[in-house]
């Protein structure tokens, strides 16, 4: 018998054949092509598109055509147009103009296929981009693959109401997270920024599926193999057709609600979250919401991941898909390399990832795990190569504390070496990647965390055994390294300092690891409203995980509330501002899987921390502290080369390995510094959207 690929492979030709004929009829059969009105966004009379439910047609959807709204996270939306599909799927939309600086997107809801009968809980979604970017000669395709993307790029920026015809889906953000260019204007409590996450997660989407016209064609509604915008960015095509697969079983079908054994029941029941992860938990009644659910939490249950994976066994259309089940469906793209001016630029070792108020992405990079130099590889948040760097230097950074960075609002990323023999604080022009003068506070003395307050003053650890003071900072337009003092006196608590970090009132906290002589421990100084260099008396409080060197005091981040969170290695600690008493330590575990070697922690919009854990003898996990239930999950996104069938957790296959530290966007995507395989991963769709610029001071709150 011939095998099930061999029977769907002719299908996919068919259909494209299919698409390649109705697509130029549909633009025939519009009102006509219009210019775009200036300052008032683009004329969309005539856009045309198709529906399709993996190999079928879905005929009689309604079909809307929608602006993003900048009210509030997924409200405020605009519809532009309404419509239903034909006997082929096909539509075209009447006269209409989208909103001038909104994304653009289409929905096709309800609708029949095969020889079904109306399906109620069919919800197809495509994301088309910036108003800009499209016009009435655009075409578009909606498909089981375009919603996944749409879904997982746009799960925090959504809410669906109502059922088939009368559905709504509101796509949108706050104003101060849906500008076109985003900035950082003023200092101190002066300072305003304004990000760009709605406009960036629909890049997102775009990265993952071909649901609209580019410059290279049509759209083909199937997943990339590589990101348009870079081809060194991999998407995890076989996982997303694996996932597309899934809904199809829900699509064509006559649809069912969650328990009634259907496919779109079995859809519905599995992608229910878990009380453990959320204490509000959505059952779907669509399929974009059940693919919202899916991006928020794609560990769900092992028992709910089973049986989502035999849906999509039973209906697999899109090929080639995986053969065994993934841990969860978390998606990731992992990015190894820039290109610049031709050249492509791979990654080596990247030891540290952090982000400006743009989204950019900035990877300390060096050769190998012990060989320099340090270079700064930048990228924008879709993977467009922006430079590779002048060399920091030729000495290697140290690996338990590694090339920690941070950028001001001013243009700068200050790149910290914690080398013991060229030990500098040194300023990177985060435009140019053009390496200016180093700051060191003594010869022989190693810098190794960095953090920028709200006048973009910089600060950096140095280990006690090495200087008389363990802070030290430099002023906007400073020169010079100036310790800092605590009370009036120096700062002598910590012995081998990591992470710093601010809190929204200046606060400042410092997580130091554990030595063979000093216990780890967390360290908060008082902001004094005075000097950026004169702080209250410290409070320190021990975070030991174990006796052991480096047992505790790796990553620190604040919530919204101001409490400081410091992870050693298989521990996470909650430490109250001010309070010098032994913190409250939670295990960072999920049933009998426990971290072992857990890194540098980033916090999300909603208070969630995301811990990486850089095991070296099984998978590398992303641990995720969910507040609302007090519990860890943990998330391994599958590996990702397009023939790969199976999700490994061998060092050589695997998405993430070694992973080093993590830093979340404005669209919620988690970026993760994956050291040992010499990538730099976006995970799309887990975390809340966070502020990107962290001197901003507004951990712990979405934009």
């Amino acid at each position: 018998m011939p095998s099930r690929s061999s029977f769907l492979i002719p299908s996919l030709k068919r259909s494209a054949q299919v698409v390649a004929a109705i697509l130029p009829f549909a633009l025939l059969t519009g009102c006509g092509i219009g210019a775009p009105a200036a300052d008032t966004g683009s004329y969309l009379g005539g856009m045309s598109g198709i529906a399709h439910g993996g190999p079928n047609p879905v005929i009689g959807a309604t079909v809307k055509l929608y602006s993003t709204g900048a009210t509030g996270y997924g409200a405020g939306s605009t519809l532009l147009a309404t419509v239903t599909s034909g006997s082929y799927g096909q539509f075209t939309f009447p006269a209409n103009t989208c909103v001038a600086g909104s994304e653009v997107y289409v929905t096709a809801a309800g609708g029949v296929t095969g020889s079904n009968t109306t399906n109620a809980n069919s919800l197809l979604v495509s994301a088309l981009g910036d108003c800009s970017t499209v016009s009435s000669s655009t075409q578009v395709f909606v498909s089981e693959l375009t919603t996944v993307a749409a879904a997982y790029a746009l799960s925090n920026f959504t809410t669906i109401t109502g059922t088939g015809a009368t559905t709504v889906v509101n796509i949108g953000a706050t104003a101060a997270n849906s500008v076109a260019t985003p900035s950082c204007t003023g200092t101190g409590s002066a300072q305003a920024c304004v990000a760009a996450g709605l406009k960036h997660a629909f890049a997102n989407a775009l990265n993952l599926a071909s649901s609209v016209t580019t410059t290279s064609g049509g759209p083909s509604g199937l997943a990339y193999t590589t990101t348009p915008s870079n081809p060194g960015g991999t998407v995890p095509t076989t996982l997303l057709n694996t996932i597309a697969d899934i809904v199809q079983a829900c699509v064509n079908s006559s649809g069912g609600v969650a328990g009634d054994g259907s496919g779109c029941g079995t859809l519905f029941t599995n992608t229910t979250p878990p009380s453990t992860s959320t204490a509000s938990p959505i059952t779907p009644t669509n399929t974009f919401q059940a693919m919202i659910n899916l991006a928020k939490y794609p560990s769900m249950t092992a028992a709910q991941v089973s049986a989502l994976f035999a849906l999509a066994s039973s209906t697999a259309f899109f090929q080639p898909t995986l053969t065994t089940a993934p841990h969860d469906f978390s998606v990731a793209i992992y990015y190894a390399s820039v290109t610049v001016s031709g050249t492509a630029t791979t990654f080596g070792y990247p030891y540290f990832v952090t982000l400006d108020y743009n989204d950019n992405v900035y990877a300390m990079d060096m050769v190998t795990s012990s060989a320099g130099p340090v270079t700064a590889l930048a990228m924008t948040s879709n993977g467009s190569s922006l430079y590779a760097s002048g060399t920091v230097s030729t000495a290697v950074c140290v690996a338990g504390v590694p090339c920690m960075a941070e950028p001001d609002t001013n243009g700068t990323i200050w790149l910290a070496n914690g080398s013991t023999t060229v030990g500098s604080l040194y300023p990177i022009t985060a435009s140019t990647g053009a390496v200016g003068t180093a700051l060191a506070p003594g010869s022989g003395i190693p810098v190794f965390g960095v953090a920028v307050d709200k006048y973009n003053a910089v600060f950096t650890s140095v280990p006690l055994t090495t200087a008389a003071n363990t802070i030290y900072s430099v002023a906007s337009g400073g020169s010079s390294l100036t310790a800092v003092t605590a009370g009036g006196s120096a700062i002598t608590q910590t012995a081998t300092p990591a992470a710093l970090a601010f809190d929204a009132s200046g606060n400042l906290w410092n997580a130091d690891k554990y030595t063979a002589s000093t216990s780890a421990s967390t360290t908060y100084l008082a902001n004094t409203g005075t000097t950026s260099t004169a702080f209250g008396a410290a409070a320190v409080q021990t975070v030991d995980d174990t006796a052991t060197a480096n047992g505790g005091g790796y990553g620190m981040v604040i919530d919204s509330s101001g409490t400081g969170w410091t992870n050693g290695v298989s521990h996470l600690y909650k430490a109250t501002s001010g309070n010098a008493s032994t913190p409250t330590s939670i295990a960072i575990a999920s049933g009998t899987t426990t971290a072992s070697s857990a890194r540098y922690s980033a916090i999300d919009g909603a208070n969630n921390i995301f811990i990486p854990d850089n095991n070296s003898t099984t998978a590398s996990y992303i641990w995720q502290y969910i507040p609302g239930t007090g519990n860890f999950v943990y998330i391994y996104p599958c590996a990702v080369a397009s023939a790969t069938t199976v999700c490994s957790t061998t060092a050589a296959t695997e998405t993430i390995d070694g992973p080093r530290n993590a830093q979340i966007d404005s669209t919620g995507s988690i970026w993760i510094a994956s050291s040992t395989n010499g990538h730099i991963v976006q995970v799309i769709g887990t975390a809340a959207p966070a502020w990107p610029q962290l001197s901003y001071g507004k951990p712990g709150v979405k934009p």
